[in-house]
């Protein structure tokens, strides 16, 4: 993520302890998915223990609010110009590869994202009251602007912040002493870092940095010839006892620094680089300066941003974007409506199965037909990374809804239809029975997306009576007890055949509710969603899938009339 290598290189050649320490107060803007993956849980192969990020965000924005600071939070929104589609599947494909291995070969590399970490946060936020925002496209431009307008810094873990013209400066995620009081962190300022590698006579030249380095928009530039130029000047500048070190990056750094200006280092290209070359270097160059020379916007005039069009080129209803803005309406959903395609997430599921995501098609066929008006073609190109290969690849496919059997109103139609008409329709393509939509009414109301999506899962999933009992268990004790149960604390079971089918069918039940999620969305969310935090620990549930305790379990939970009362009702949703 970001400029390549510039964080490893600033944290050898500029460290954060000769940055200056602050005690951050008021407004302080953050970068939505970098603080929701600093608490992924190491243990993801189960599928995700929700509950204990949930905690953690909860217990990170108190410190903050108890320390005198405002937060705002922005998340990336729809890549509408294309212009990151090869970083976004090469993320996907890694993401495969990384799940492949961990569950194959007993290989943890690296951390894995559950499918429902953003969702888990944007509610977390919702449930306390935090300012959020969801942008137009990438959200870096438009965190560095709203920071300028508010002048405060922004927290991020990326390294384009280093090269953004942030007028209050830019805290790293891991400079931030959250758990403290009061909160402290190391800013970094732009101004002192081209004072330390001799940039503050131009400030322009900063940004040959990600043209010649790359970044998530541009690819790296490595022309020999300018290679060489910086490897010559680098040997002179040794031989006469000057600054520049044995350091390609960091040669680099101070070989763009000897130039008064732009111009005169364009100028010199001409005489080292090929025509193509230098080229490449300006084009990136003039890209890199629209990118990171940003001026300023408030969260109302991001608001009424209307840089999204639908896919055939229309505007984006307005009551559409206000739901969007406010995270009631799916980026993913939102993806549908401005390119005419999907991307289906990677699940944490069997590499033997076909993607879990597969339960979902018909539902997704039905959120295609009520957002048809705006799609410029009668089919939406699903883009789809299974588990079954080591190098895993993009798999096409271009779905369409001629085959559905049900009269849909269109997206616009919903304003006008009442919230009991909007989820009669939900509960039409969910396929939920009459005697099912009236288990959960009024004040059990919170609980009827998870029992029409419960349904819907036991009818095509077709799950063993004792897993449906494990997942049901699992959503009460995760809803009832209000301490999460540490994934610590529960055994690992060994990663048998009857353990993949248990990590599949779990995960198409995810898959479920997660369409289940975006079609309550385009319906303009007639129904309240509970949060998978509330719902579902992979660990928890696979203990009570393979435990031959489980009937003791099940004894001790149920103990409650309450909690007895609520799981045989979701068990007779399935049954």
């Amino acid at each position: 993520m970001g400029i390549q290598g510039l964080t490893t290189l600033i944290k050898h050649h500029y460290p954060s302890r000769t940055w200056r320490t602050v005690t951050p107060r008021g407004k302080l803007v953050l970068d939505g998915k970098n603080v929701s993956e600093i608490v992924i849980d190491k243990n993801w192969l189960h599928g995700g223990q929700y509950g204990e990020p949930r905690d953690h965000f909860i217990r990170f924005f108190r410190r903050l609010s108890d320390s005198g600071i405002d937060p705002i939070v922005i998340f990336d929104g729809v890549d509408y110009n294309r212009e990151k589609s090869d970083t976004k599947l090469h993320r996907k494909k890694e993401k495969v590869k990384k799940v492949f291995n961990a569950i194959l070969e007993d290989r943890i590399t690296d951390s894995v994202v559950p499918i429902f970490t953003d969702i888990v946060f944007c509610e977390t936020l919702k449930e306390l009251g935090v300012e959020f925002i969801f942008a137009d496209g990438d959200a870096d431009r438009d965190t560095a602007r709203i920071a300028n307008h508010y002048n405060c810094p922004v927290v991020a873990n990326d390294s384009d912040y280093f090269i953004f013209n942030l007028k209050a400066g830019y805290i790293p995620l891991d400079c931030l002493y959250w758990d403290q009081q009061p909160v402290k962190a190391k800013l970094y300022e732009r101004d002192q870092f081209a004072y330390k590698f001799y940039f503050d006579h131009n400030p322009d030249l900063i940004y040959l940095i990600p043209a010649i380095m790359g970044n998530d928009f541009m690819k790296r530039m490595k022309p020999r010839s300018l290679s060489g130029a910086i490897a010559d000047a680098s040997q002179k500048a040794k031989i006469s006892g000057t600054e520049m070190k044995q350091d390609e990056k960091l040669d680099m750094l101070y070989y763009i620094s000897t130039f008064d200006t732009v111009k005169d280092f364009m100028t010199h290209l001409s005489e080292v680089c090929q025509d193509s070359e230098i080229c490449s270097i300006k084009k990136n160059y003039e890209k890199a300066k629209e990118l990171y020379d940003v001026g300023e916007i408030s969260m109302v005039d991001l608001r009424e941003s209307k840089n999204l069009k639908t896919a055939n080129g229309t505007l984006l209803p307005r009551f559409i974007r206000q739901e969007y803005r406010k995270g009631c309406f799916a980026t993913s959903v939102m993806a549908v409506l401005v390119l005419n395609e999907s991307t289906i997430p990677v699940m944490v599921d069997s590499p033997h199965d076909y993607t879990a995501m597969r339960i979902g098609e018909h539902i997704r066929k039905c959120i295609y037909m009520i957002l048809s008006p705006y799609l410029s073609k009668p089919e939406v190109i699903e883009t789809t990374f299974t588990h079954h290969m080591e190098d895993p690849h993009p798999r096409e496919e271009r779905v369409r809804w001629t085959d559905v059997r049900l009269n849909l109103p269109y997206i616009d139609d919903m304003q006008y239809l009442s919230k009991n008409e909007r989820i009669e329709i939900l509960c039409r393509v969910l396929e939920t029975p009459f005697e099912v939509q009236m288990i959960f009414i009024k004040s059990e109301l919170i609980w009827k997306l998870v029992a029409v999506s419960l349904h819907y899962w036991s009818q095509h999933a077709h799950p063993d009576i004792h897993l449906i009992e494990a997942l049901v268990l699992c959503f009460i004790h995760c809803s009832f007890d209000e301490t999460v149960c540490p994934s610590s604390d529960l055994p690992d079971y060994k990663r048998n055949k009857m353990w993949l089918e248990a990590l599949h069918i779990f995960a198409q039940w995810k898959s479920t509710y997660y369409d289940a999620f975006r079609l309550n969305n385009v319906l303009m969310n007639p129904l309240p969603f509970m949060s998978p935090a509330l719902l579902f620990n992979g660990k928890l549930i696979m203990h009570y899938a393979c435990t031959r305790e489980f009937i003791m379990h099940k004894r001790k939970i149920l103990e409650s009339s309450s909690a007895k009362t609520l799981f045989e009702k979701l068990m007779s949703v399935c049954t």
